[in-house]
């Protein structure tokens, strides 16, 4: 991120000749919010801010005086030294997605997550949920449909829109832009306290089983996650809830591929992408069970996709796939919704691929991200025996029970599940006539 960013200011990206922080920064485009900033801050009797990014420090030079303790960070080096050197003023160089914020009243973070991928937001916001400020003021714009973008790019963001849904901030300021006028006068600064920040993920449990009826482990595992979650609510969906569940959401186009599978492991795979697309929350496979102190709450503040390992037959492709028995998004998810369709159209076209996994799985899911994503995930599938399961940030998290694939194998001697998946896709008997 820092070297995007010095890159930009560098060679003056942005192209103002007043600003290197851009047009918007300029004396001309700032002078209504700074007249605003000045009585906001009166009224809210702010003492202390930190700026971030400050940037060049072009415009908000003029109000500083106003403000008892005044803090500019900002990312690029380069960008920080000049201020020092013109301004005697503190500033430091400051990565807002995991650095620690200086103790103040407010964070003032105007033009910087427009230019932020998802991941970096959600980075940002979690690292400022974790501040002692009291107050945010941050732009945004009034109703915009999220956008993906790569860190240092740039598209006008909705913080009141899916995925984020700020609730009605404290105050809003309209910046009365005219850059590109009228395509931008929603362009607006607003304030939140910073414990009013919402959460990015549902607090909701998906998981799934052929009958209600669980075995022992499975079942103690289930009644350990709502003990020690007891702000969560768990789902555990038989055959017939998850086909339900399709059938009341999606059209017939998607119901059908549901029915034309006939591993029920494959028909799961479409189900957890549909009910995460419409509730958000998180999806754990039924095989698996906390450990080590691990809650789900660590898990809310972004999605969160795992490193899948070991896929025939790409073991030498490390990045090849990305686990879906492990999941944490957002409602509404643009890159679920694709992976839903594909799968769909692999049904329609009788689609086999290289592995079991290419259909319906990792493979499948691995394909809506880039290895530079997948190199990013801290949530990480673990297989070093004897541990079978998942690492977040390094911590060994979640693991699997070790009863479940002798659990599994009695299903297949029942009417509910005639062979595995592997069988099935090694004998090309994945698909129905229906």
């Amino acid at each position: 991120m820092e070297d995007t960013f010095s890159t930009i200011y560098e060679k003056n990206a942005w192209r103002s000749s007043e600003s290197r922080s851009g047009s918007g920064s300029t004396q001309y485009h700032t002078k209504y919010i700074q007249e605003q900033l000045v009585h906001f801050i009166k009224k809210y009797k702010i003492t202390s801010i930190f700026d971030c990014p400050c940037g060049d420090f072009n415009w908000f030079k003029n109000i500083v005086h106003e403000i008892p303790q005044y803090i500019g960070g900002d990312i690029v080096k380069a960008v920080i030294e000049k201020n020092k050197e013109q301004h005697n003023y503190n500033f430091i160089q400051f990565d807002i997605t995991k650095d620690t914020f200086p103790e103040v009243d407010l964070i003032f973070c105007r033009d910087l997550l427009c230019h932020f991928s998802l991941d970096s937001i959600c980075n940002t916001l979690e690292n400022i949920k974790k501040s002692k400020a009291t107050y945010l003021l941050v732009t945004t714009n009034i109703n915009r449909t999220f956008q993906s973008i790569k860190t240092g790019d740039w598209r006008p963001l909705s913080l009141f829109n899916k995925p984020f849904c700020f609730t009605r901030p404290i105050e809003i300021i309209n910046e009365n832009c005219s850059e590109f006028y009228p395509l931008y006068i929603d362009k607006s600064l607003a304030l939140w306290k910073v414990s009013d920040i919402p959460e990015l993920i549902p607090r909701k449990i998906f998981r799934a089983w052929h009958t209600k009826a669980l075995p022992t482990d499975l079942q103690k595992a289930v009644d350990l996650i709502n003990e020690q979650n007891p702000d969560f609510e768990q789902f555990v969906y038989d055959n017939q809830e998850c086909e339900t569940f399709i059938e009341t959401h999606f059209d017939k186009k998607i119901m059908q591929a549901y029915k034309q599978l006939i591993p029920q492991a494959y028909k799961t795979d479409l189900w957890r992408l549909c009910v995460l697309y419409i509730h958000g929350g998180i999806y754990l496979d039924i095989s698996f069970q906390p450990v080590n102190g691990f809650r789900f709450i660590e898990l809310l503040n972004k999605e969160y996709f795992s490193t899948e390992v070991k896929l025939h037959p790409y073991v030498k492709e490390p990045y090849k796939g990305v686990s879906n028995g492990f999941i944490a998004t957002y409602p509404k998810n643009p890159r679920i919704l694709e992976c839903i369709k594909q799968l769909v159209q692999n049904v329609e076209n009788r689609f086999y691929g290289n592995g079991i996994y290419d259909i319906t799985g990792a493979v499948l899911l691995g394909s809506f991200f880039s290895e530079e994503e997948k190199r990013g995930f801290v949530l990480k599938r673990h297989m070093i025996k004897p541990q079978n399961g998942y690492t977040l940030d390094g911590k060994y998290i979640v693991d699997r029970i070790i009863s479940y694939d002798g659990d599994r194998k009695e299903g297949y001697h029942g009417a509910v599940i005639k062979q595995s998946y592997k069988t099935s896709w090694a004998k090309k008997e994945v698909y129905s006539s229906i």
